[in-house]
């Protein structure tokens, strides 16, 4: 696969890759129904600790290391990721790998996804309110597809 892929596609686009490591994050029940050939169904709840106070954490590694060997991920794969909730889960799914450099980025940005309040530190549902310097706010409800 050429290293230009998108890091975005329409769905027009999807039918050019189904034969590269595409990645379920639907509902098990939609995913029994009807998933793109050879997809692997991976539950939202194993991308994330799940712990309080904070359940939104990411996995500690090894949980990780255990959910990528077991979709055969390497640091050469591209993935296709895809949910039935607007693309959440799998921009989700997207940004862990980037979190853990799979994508190989020299440099990197911080972006809160939380609501303006709580970037702005109004709203406090964590042990500190407000961001971390320097970090850019991008809602991640503002990249969901909608339709």
């Amino acid at each position: 696969m050429p290293d230009t892929l998108a890091r975005l596609l329409e769905p027009t686009e999807l039918e050019k890759h189904l034969n590269h490591d595409n990645v379920d994050l639907c509902k098990e029940q939609l995913y029994q129904r009807a998933h793109i050939p050879g997809a692997i169904h991976v539950s939202p709840s194993q991308l994330m600790r799940g712990e309080v106070p904070a359940p939104g954490k990411l996995p500690d590694a090894a949980r990780l290391n255990t959910l990528f060997s077991r979709l055969g991920l390497t640091p050469k794969t591209h993935v296709v990721a895809y949910d039935d909730e607007g693309g959440g889960w799998a921009g989700r799914l997207l940004w862990i790998q980037d979190v853990i450099g799979h994508l190989g980025e020299n440099s990197f940005v911080i972006w809160d996804a939380r609501s303006r309040e709580e970037y702005d530190g109004i709203r406090v549902l964590s042990q500190r309110g407000g961001h971390i310097p320097g970090a850019i706010h991008c809602e991640w409800t503002s990249l969901m597809d909608r339709s």
